[in-house]
């Protein structure tokens, strides 16, 4: 007994369709790169040449194989694979190859097709080749259905992630970078792969189609994958959010606190000159009171004109490292220079103290009656004022580090050259530039990752397997029942014919 086939029209249709859209989108595609077609939107961003003869390559051996020309879609499927694979090649290459020849022309036409690009239309042509030959072997389809639903999953990636935020080198985050018409294009070529496959092993419980399983089975996991991805892209934007505010915040507190030390450097000043100078012993008690209430302050100097060398002190200590800075750094001595010619308070670089700690110079330039009279200098051990600054209140999670640009000054890594940055900003106040960084503290609930991307991965490839599983099994069920039947209906008519023959 023969089971007659299905109608194969409505598969032959489908692939006629994706290779209609996928030539229209082809067509699109070609415009983009017209300047006078140019417009400002997301989904109109500019496909490469080569991109574009590729999905107008894929529509037409996909309306080949609809309009039954195995042969030219074997062609088609030829090209289009035999580009794929040698972008990709090139791609490989590239970093071996000569600047000279990474310059030429034809090297850069042919490497601006990305290579997840390469990568679909070299798997889409291979599915094509495929498709072109007579389908002679039950392995066949199976095949074409796998090459189309790997070429429709690295499309459908692409597309979900257009939404979310994903930089990098790798291959997945490149697939972000695909113009959304270009995944469009490959999303249909994949689809056509498969309405294919479904035309040489149509549904029919007589006859198993081993690429109905495996393409279910690699739908849901491209589906699973691309729901991991979103998901770890928006954590990690939500903690890039979380971590720049906190960064901007802490800018804005530190800068306020350094403004204060300044201001009251100010005051200070401000009596210096409202005296007409002031005798000794009356700025070193002013200077000592001033050193008793500010957290980190390890001197306060006068420097007296025209050298700007120390003069009064408290404490005085000629042989302290922040004492010879004074006269030997140059970068500190060109900050007192500039305080002094620019009329306003300035704040030193930082250098080096002792036991390898660092600080920096608060300067007010003095005035009596017009005439500069020195200036007051503040030495600051930047641990212990940032210590007062950045308080476990003002934290709440967070974990603060600041550098110079050359060296760590401040913070639980400031031993450690590397660091794992989160947020970073910038911080200047009148010639003291620091680069603050701002990273989560371990285990702190504001700022600890989701564990909802994993989960979703682990359970969605599980129950991808299952489903896959479960239309494997019902499938061979299926076609053991038929099975049954046949004999049961051969058992029957032999019985019947036994029968007849008895009576």
């Amino acid at each position: 007994m023969h089971t007659q086939p299905r109608n194969r029209q409505p598969p032959t249709a489908l692939t006629r369709i994706a290779g209609g859209v996928c030539l229209c989108i082809g067509v699109a595609a070609l415009a983009t790169a017209h300047p006078d077609l140019h417009v400002d939107s997301a989904i109109w961003q500019p496909v490469s040449l080569l991109g574009s003869l590729g999905l107008l390559l894929s529509g037409l051996s996909l309306m080949a194989l609809a309009h039954l020309r195995p042969a030219w879609s074997f062609v088609g499927g030829a090209l289009l694979g035999g580009l794929g694979s040698l972008i990709l090649f090139l791609h490989g290459i590239a970093p071996l190859l000569p600047e000279e020849t990474l310059r030429s022309s034809w090297l850069l036409h042919l490497l601006s097709l990305s290579p997840p690009s390469a990568l679909s239309f070299a798997l889409g042509g291979l599915g094509l080749l495929f498709c072109g030959r007579p389908a002679r072997r039950a392995w066949r389809p199976a095949t074409i259905a796998a090459l189309g639903s790997t070429t429709l999953a690295l499309a459908m990636v692409s597309l979900l992630l257009q939404i979310v935020d994903s930089s990098g080198n790798n291959m997945v985050d490149s697939l972000a970078r695909l113009p959304p018409l270009l995944a469009s294009g490959l999303l249909c070529l994949g689809f056509g792969l498969m309405s294919h496959a479904a035309a040489l092993s149509p549904l029919n419980p007589a006859r198993r189609a081993p690429w109905l399983p495996i393409s279910i089975g690699l739908g849901l996991a491209t589906f699973t994958f691309a729901a991991w991805r979103a998901l770890t892209a928006f954590d990690r934007v939500h903690l890039d959010h979380v971590l720049s505010t906190a960064a901007i915040a802490f800018r804005t507190h530190v800068v306020t606190q350094m403004r204060a030390e300044v201001d009251n450097m100010q005051r200070m000043a401000n009596r210096w000159e409202l005296g007409g100078g002031t005798a000794r012993e009356l700025w070193e008690a002013d200077a000592a009171s001033y050193i008793a209430d500010r957290p980190g302050v390890l001197g306060v100097l006068w420097l007296a004109p025209p050298a700007l060398e120390p003069r009064w002190g408290i404490p005085f200590a000629a042989s302290a490292p922040w004492s010879r800075s004074l006269t030997t750094d140059q970068r500190v001595r060109a900050s007192l220079t500039r305080a002094r010619d620019e009329c306003r308070p300035m704040l030193s670089p930082t250098f080096a103290l002792d036991h390898g700690a660092s600080g920096f110079i608060i300067c007010v330039p003095l005035f009596v009656e017009s005439r500069f009279d020195g200036l007051i200098a503040s030495v600051v051990r930047i641990q212990e004022f940032l210590d007062s600054v950045f308080t476990d209140t003002v934290l709440q999670g967070f974990d603060v580090i600041l550098t110079d640009g050359e060296r760590a000054l401040y913070g639980p890594h400031a031993r450690n050259d590397k660091v794992d940055v989160a947020a970073s900003v910038q911080v200047e106040l009148s010639g003291l530039s620091w680069q603050l960084y701002v990273v989560p503290r371990p285990g702190d609930a504001a700022t600890a990752r989701s564990a909802l991307p994993e989960t979703t991965l682990v359970i969605g490839l599980l129950m991808a397997a299952l489903v896959t599983l479960s239309v494997h099994l019902g499938q061979t069920a299926a076609f053991r029942a038929r099975e049954l039947e046949v004999v049961n209906n051969e058992l029957e008519r032999r019985v019947a014919a036994g029968a007849s023959l008895i009576y």
